[in-house]
């Protein structure tokens, strides 16, 4: 989902943010971005890598920031998808204060 994720970025940079094509690109990119997370928290986890705990945190502000401009028609799913980032905040700050000595 990577690769997904970095032609989402290019869709959304290139778009017309008042056209329909940059609220769908966001809302794409937020969940090839979120996709990502679950395994890159347990490799943080398991590694405990200030690295990985970091490139999460990121990640996941960055899902957070798409998901805002993303179409309202979606609002039941991202609804959801906030809730899962919400769950995570503690989680990546406990983490980042574990393993960034």
């Amino acid at each position: 989902m990577p690769e997904a994720a970095t032609k989402l970025r290019q869709v959304v940079a290139t778009a017309n943010p008042s056209g329909k094509i940059y609220p769908l690109a966001n809302y794409y990119l937020g969940l090839s971005i979120l996709q990502q997370i679950p395994p890159l928290d347990a490799q943080a986890e398991k590694e405990k890598s200030c690295d990985k705990a970091k490139q999460e945190e990121s990640m996941a502000a960055e899902a957070e920031a798409a998901f805002k401009l993303a179409p309202p028609d979606q609002a039941q799913n991202l609804g959801q998808f906030q809730k899962y980032l919400d769950g995570l905040k503690p989680r990546i700050a406990s983490m980042l204060k574990v393993y960034c000595k």
